[in-house]
């Protein structure tokens, strides 16, 4: 990957000592990165390849003419240094051990990895929990998918560890999750890719600091939300809000309404209360899919443990078993009288010796609930 130039102002520097940099630049052969390029054209500095100097020197007076990205912003959060040069940009929000573009859709890009520098040339962002990855889901990446052709879904994991909430499994497990995103990303003809950053690095981040965050690191061109997302510091951000700050950074924001099934909205709350009634067959419908649990199979004794995610209320299923290309019917028992212990009974069907450890089990109908 190139490396990038700097090219912002650093505490200090006076105008003239900022246009000889900004010369010695333009004389360089190793080009400007595409965000260090957008923000010298946000500040006035640049504009179609014309130095503007003296709108350069008046948004310097006035702060708040910087538009969304201030001066100290910058200085804090994108290339410079106290030097007003960083020839390696350094991102705290989002590092991954491959280059983006040896990335495939679905991957996961997780903050604090060992790593080389991933950079996006432009993003769509869509921001959420994204816990049961439902149709709702899928409509809001299908809206992002029109926008641009790289889509980032961006989750906040540990959430419920900040906040001191019950903490619960997740309704999907992460080995489900990048082959949905991989089959959206088909589907859709587009690149998806999961981001997640731990909660505890952006809860103290105001609204418009947290827009200027996901803009600033991930190159973000447009935001794509449901109508009820709310986001910053004690969730003071909300839908009208966002429009508000990304029209003023010249940024779409597109609010997708939520969907409804039987003139109820889909949500995941939605789909954790069918698991917890047995109504696999709504769940399926809530989610396009039959609900699929993952865990170790231990075949001498036929039971499926160390479940990953929420399975549903206790009881006998018809369900399908598969690992690798083994895939067979059964009729199971599930017992989830407490979740962290949860397990998976194979009651009858036949289940090759050859079986992987890991496994996966589609729910498909309540025969009997306990």
């Amino acid at each position: 990957m190139t490396k990038v130039h700097g090219g912002l102002p650093s505490t200090g520097q006076t105008i003239s000592s900022l246009w000889k940099r900004w010369e010695e630049y333009m004389e360089s052969s190793e080009p400007l990165s595409y965000c260090s390029r957008r923000h010298w054209i946000n500040l006035g500095f640049l504009s179609n390849d014309n130095l503007l100097p003296d709108l350069w020197e008046n948004k310097l007076k006035e702060e708040s003419s910087c538009s969304l990205w201030s001066r100290e912003k910058m200085i804090n959060s994108c290339f410079v240094s106290s030097l007003g040069v960083e020839k390696k940009r350094c991102r705290a929000s989002m590092t991954c051990s491959k280059r983006v573009e040896e990335l495939k859709p679905g991957n996961y890009l997780r903050s604090g990895t060992v790593s080389t520098d991933v950079q996006f040339s432009e993003s769509v962002l869509v921001p959420g929990k994204f816990d049961a990855l439902h149709l709702g889901h899928r409509e809001l990446v299908r809206h992002a998918s029109a926008l641009g052709s790289t889509v980032l879904v961006m989750t906040f994991p540990g959430m419920a560890e900040v906040l001191g909430w019950e903490p619960r499994k997740p309704t999907c497990s992460s080995k489900q999750r990048e082959e949905i995103f991989n089959a959206w990303s088909e589907e859709l003809s587009t690149n998806i890719y999961a981001v997640e950053i731990p909660f505890s690095k952006i809860r103290s981040l105001k609204p418009k600091e947290f827009i200027e965050f996901v803009v600033d690191d991930f190159n973000t061109s447009a935001i794509v939300c449901g109508n009820d997302w709310r986001f910053g510091y004690k969730a003071e951000g909300d839908v009208n809000m966002l429009k508000t700050i990304c029209s003023e950074a010249s940024l779409v924001a597109d609010v997708v309404g939520a969907m409804s099934l039987d003139d109820e909205p889909i949500s995941s709350s939605r789909v954790r209360r069918a698991l917890d009634d047995g109504d696999m067959e709504l769940v399926q419908r809530l989610l396009g899919r039959p609900h699929q649990l993952h865990g170790r199979f231990d075949l001498t004794k036929k039971v499926v443990s160390n479940l990953e995610n929420s399975s549903p209320r206790t009881g006998l299923y018809r369900a399908r078993i598969s690992s690798g290309s083994v895939d067979c019917p059964v009729v199971v028992r599930i017992d989830r009288n407490e979740e962290a212990t949860a397990c998976i009974e194979i009651v009858s069907g036949e289940v090759p010796d050859d079986i992987g450890e890991t496994v996966d089990v589609n729910i498909h109908h309540l025969l009997e609930a306990k």
